[in-house]
């Protein structure tokens, strides 16, 4: 689950520089408004806790569980429209976990993105699959992707 990561080989300077812009965005934050910037902070301290650990762990084990996520991801999109989501500024995205609250849609990005790789990645393992470079394997601007024969057709 875990890489087996050589302390000299993690980028440090990754985890400085984003230390550093959050510190920044706090800083512009507070001299707005100043009664959030606690909740900034913890919400700093806590996203820095949790991007340490996910960078510490094999995506490959990440990726085992992206149908669960998909899944997931529906289901709390569902929610959210069926009443339980919260309103805001007239617009009903929200959902309200006793004193935090958060949108679905930005978890549905992250899950979104890793099932494509998944999925993608699969298809380009695949035998059946030509590779990127042939002709068999369309992209245009749009989006679409059509793989031949015993492969997966995105439209």
């Amino acid at each position: 689950m875990l890489k087996q990561y050589k302390l000299r080989n993690y980028h440090f300077q990754l985890v400085v520089s984003i230390l550093v812009l959050n510190i920044i965005g706090i800083l512009i934050i507070g001299s707005a408004k100043h009664s959030v910037q606690k909740m900034q902070i913890l919400g700093c301290i806590i996203g820095m806790v949790a991007m340490v650990i996910v960078s510490l762990m094999d995506y490959s084990f990440i990726l085992r569980f992206t149908w669960l996520y998909y899944i997931g991801i529906i289901v709390l999109l569902g929610l959210v429209m069926t009443g339980i989501g919260d309103s805001a500024g007239g617009a009903q995205r929200w959902i309200d976990f006793g004193g935090f609250r958060f949108q679905p849609s930005e978890l549905a990005k992250i899950a979104i993105m890793m099932f494509t790789a998944r999925i993608l990645s699969e298809a380009q393992t695949d035998t059946h699959c030509p590779d990127r470079n042939s002709p068999a394997f369309d992209c245009n601007a749009a989006g679409y992707f059509n793989f031949h024969r015993n492969c997966i057709n995105f439209y």
